[in-house]
């Protein structure tokens, strides 16, 4: 591999024929986002993990000054200069230590009218044996994993295939001090922390407390190599919900108070930043390594917003946890699970935001997905609005809602008891490569784009019964009980409240997608809805609003809407 250079002109702008490539790819760099950026370093999707090459964001000269701004690791850099690329006559004008990401440095009295730069890290790869002598757990955990044996991989391989392979399979190689050969450089075989991190020679033998390796949990990190036809989990991932804050909440982060309100209500399961800092506080509070005040860091308002569910959100990079592909938690789990907000805002002694609410509920035994997919704490007693739509796990467990007198609800559905994985069985179907025209398929776009594994329960029409449930039996038992609670508003409802609202009396005071366009009652008001229709309404919410049109779980759909039409009817019969 050959390391890129980054090059623009200083002096008149134009570059002659022979450079046009240069001057293009300049163009497109000096396009990039010159703002602060994020706590968080924000890579580019290479080969083998994070480049220690920076890249330059915008260049300026002005009287005797040229100004030079890059984005790239903290550490030293060499800027080179040249007066000529035909043939380049490379000299070093400056050495400065960067211990930030975007940075900008003033060159004053530059010979010459028309330059090219350069810019050179210093830095060298040490092995993560040297990483040990800080961090010892970290690295005991990480040679559980398959990262750390990544070289063993390529054993029995052609040496022309293998010598492909070793950008992924080792750290560095292909870069000043990279990984060269297995028995030349031997500490350098596998993936290890300078893979994800950056060169550590700075850190370790420098200034070690300036220079700090990068920790993000961008994605682009494991995209360089976790992609293409043969294992395309980043494409996947980019094309799925899981890659972006959703827009409105995503609005709401930022570092003001309010913002991190937001963060610590929505936070946990909309944003992988703060989730990210969430498992850390709790992981630091669990082993007694932070103060009594146990604070918690929150991301930044932009870090918030950038990082929606990254790959290290689910996979711990570090350590395998005793289960399979280093998830954090399980692939299936059967007990009961409901993230609720309402201490989201709790602080300690010092005014300083805790992280009470997610480290008195977090459980790493939930399975996975129903760590963030699941009712968020929601009661039939709410009134603000209907249930969070995010119930996807009580659903298929079948327990939440309101059946009856002394009667708790806990209907496993087949999905739930006869899938080993759960979620996963559906929404992560895989095939592996068979061509260029048809890639392997890792599963991470989460959609169910087959029926192969309904077809070994329902047969080879299994597609017509998504389409039942979608057009056909959810439509259909949602509409009774909406009729109901329609009926009910019309005949016993308070006759002040009809009068105000009409069919949107039984409402929450914001009403779900089940009302037409308007408000329900207000805070004040809903004393005056019977119990009986909120627990009505409630179980309306739960089975209309699964994603899943009721496929899920639904006979429980069906116990809902009879227990909804029930409730009515007592009403009624008042």
């Amino acid at each position: 591999m050959n390391q890129a250079h980054f090059i623009i002109t200083h002096g008149p702008s134009r570059l002659r024929g022979a450079i046009s490539d240069i001057l293009a790819f300049l163009i497109a760099s000096a396009l990039l986002p010159n703002s602060a950026p994020a706590d968080m370093y924000q890579p580019k999707v290479t080969p083998g993990g994070i480049s220690p090459q920076p890249w330059i964001t915008s260049f300026s000269h002005r009287g005797t000054n040229t100004t030079l701004s890059w984005y790239g690791l903290a550490g030293g850099y060499n800027i080179l200069m040249t007066p000529t690329l035909c043939p380049p006559q490379w000299t070093n004008v400056a050495s400065p230590l960067a211990t930030t990401y975007l940075n900008s440095l003033t060159m004053a009295n530059l010979p010459g009218s028309q330059n090219f730069f350069q810019l050179s890290p210093i830095n060298s790869y040490v092995g993560s044996g040297t990483c040990s002598s800080c961090h010892p757990d970290t690295r005991a955990a990480w040679q559980q994993t398959a990262h750390a044996s990544a070289y063993n991989a390529l054993a029995g391989l052609p040496p022309s295939v293998a010598q492909d392979c070793l950008v992924c399979h080792t750290v560095g190689y292909g870069w000043p001090s990279g990984f060269v050969s297995v028995t030349g450089t031997p500490w350098l075989t596998g993936v290890g922390c300078e893979n994800c991190h950056g060169p550590g020679g700075a850190h370790v033998y420098g200034s070690h407390n300036l220079v700090q390796p990068a920790a993000t949990i961008a994605a682009q990190v494991c995209g360089g190599c976790h992609d293409g036809d043969m294992n395309p989990t980043y494409t996947e991932w980019t094309n799925s919900a899981h890659a972006a804050v959703t827009p409105d909440v995503a609005s709401g982060f930022s570092d003001t108070p309010s913002g991190q309100s937001r963060m610590m209500s929505c936070g946990p399961c909309h944003s992988g930043a703060t989730r990210d800092a969430m498992l850390q506080n709790y992981a630091f509070t669990q082993g007694g390594y932070l103060t009594a005040s146990n604070a918690l860091a929150l991301p930044s308002g932009a870090d918030a917003r950038l990082y929606a569910q990254t790959c290290a959100v689910c996979h711990d990079p570090h350590s395998t946890n005793g289960g399979p592909f280093q998830l954090r938690s399980p692939l299936s789990s059967t007990n009961f699970f409901s993230y609720s907000t309402s201490l989201a805002g709790a602080t300690n002694q010092f005014g300083q935001l805790i992280n009470l609410n997610f480290n008195s509920q977090y459980n790493a035994n939930i399975q996975i997905c129903a760590q963030c997919h699941n009712l968020r704490g929601a009661l039939w007693t709410d009134t603000s609005r209907p249930p969070h739509n995010s119930l996807q796990y009580n659903m298929l467990l079948g327990d939440v809602g309101v059946l009856g007198t002394n009667l708790a609800p806990y209907q496993p559905s087949t999905h739930a008891r006869f899938f080993t994985n759960q979620c996963v069985d559906c929404h992560m179907q895989a095939s592996p490569f068979q061509s260029a025209a048809l890639p392997a398929n890792t599963g991470h776009q989460f959609t169910v784009d087959s029926f192969t594994v309904c077809e070994q329960c329902h047969g080879p029409n299994a597609s017509n019964l998504v389409d039942f449930a979608m057009n056909a039996f959810l439509p259909a038992q949602t509409a009774q009980v909406t009729a109901a609670l329609n009926f009910w508003a019309a005949t016993k409802a308070p006759p002040a409240l009809y009068a105000k609202y009409a069919n949107r009396v039984w409402e929450y005071t914001t009403p779900g997608t089940l009302s037409s366009a308007g408000s329900g009652p207000t805070t004040a008001e809903q004393a005056q809805i019977p119990d009986n229709i909120k627990k009505a309404r409630f179980n309306l919410y739960l089975a209309n609003d699964d994603p899943a049109s009721g496929i899920h779980n639904p006979l429980y759909v069906v116990a809902l809407c009879n227990a909804a039409l029930s409730f009515v009817q007592l009403e009624l019969n008042r």
